[in-house]
């Protein structure tokens, strides 16, 4: 009995090593950038929310134009296509934002463009051929025509 005792007293702790209070260090200090990195990317999207009109103005030409004469807003582009109605249509899904908008004519002919923002970044998803017949058509005769 007395050998048990003097072997169990005779043990020592095992020393306690750094490395897993290091390990804790390590881990919250991704986590703080993970989490730093993740509000910028937020502040990102955030900011640049009105590039959607400044990239729609130089890559297409796109202008809103406010006519004294009938108090309305008509929507021009590449100064030579006008339309009336004007409509958007946005998801917002954290880092991701998907916005949809059309220009009408009176007539119904409808122009798309669809751009997809993630983190800040721009997308264009737009079909530009298709775009590129209904201006052909509005350009060629100001009639209705069916898809």
């Amino acid at each position: 009995m007395k050998d048990k005792r003097d072997l169990i007293y005779s043990l020592k702790p095992l020393p306690v090593t750094p490395i897993s209070s290091n390990r804790f260090l390590w881990w919250m200090k991704a986590f703080l950038l993970l989490l730093l990195l993740g509000w910028c990317m937020t502040m990102l999207n955030v900011v640049s929310e009105n590039s959607t009109e400044r990239y729609k103005r130089t890559e297409y030409g796109v202008e809103e134009i406010y006519f004294m004469e009938e108090e309305r807003f008509y929507y021009v582009i590449d100064r030579q296509f006008k339309f009336e109605r004007f409509s958007s249509a946005t998801e917002d899904h954290g880092y991701l934002r998907i916005e949809q908008i059309d220009y009408t004519d009176r007539y119904g002919n409808k122009v798309d463009f669809r751009f997809i923002k993630v983190a800040g970044i721009f997308f264009d998803r737009t079909d530009h051929e298709a775009n590129y017949r209904v201006l052909e058509r509005k350009k060629s005769s100001e009639r209705p025509f069916d898809e």
